[in-house]
């Protein structure tokens, strides 16, 4: 399941029929303990309000790290760094706290075998386009 990074960014929409454009830089740690039982330590991230739902229109499950047991000890941890971008396009109609006024927008991640690794978010930042389009 998804969980929040603690990386969010609100803006305050001006107009009520403006597209917004989010844009999340990152940076993040994947980490590996293999058991034998995977060989790949996936991290994904979603576009969310601030109680975890994903925003309308956009797409969740992108992959910003993968960690392959190729070579290490199978009892070893290996950690590894990835820099990441994305940008999702948010409609007026999609926009989690209405169509003007001020819109918060989270950054949620998930890892299907964090039972055997996990992910950590090093550094980023979060900027909002507003677009009358």
């Amino acid at each position: 399941s998804y969980i929040d990074t603690g990386w969010s960014i609100t803006h305050d929409k001006q107009s009520t029929t403006s597209t917004l454009y989010v844009k999340v830089d990152g940076m993040n740690d994947v980490f590996g303990s293999w058991s034998g039982a995977s060989t790949h330590q996936y991290t994904y991230i979603k576009l969310a309000d601030s109680s975890g739902t994903l925003i309308s229109g956009t797409t969740n499950d992108i992959m910003v790290g993968d960690v392959k047991e190729d070579g290490h000890s199978v009892t070893a941890s290996a950690e590894h760094g990835f820099g990441f971008s994305h940008i999702w396009k948010v409609t007026a109609a999609n926009c989690p706290d209405g169509t003007s006024g001020n819109n918060t927008f989270d950054i949620w991640s998930k890892q299907p075998l964090a039972t055997s690794g996990g992910t950590t978010f090093q550094t980023g930042t979060m900027m909002v386009w507003e677009i009358e389009e």
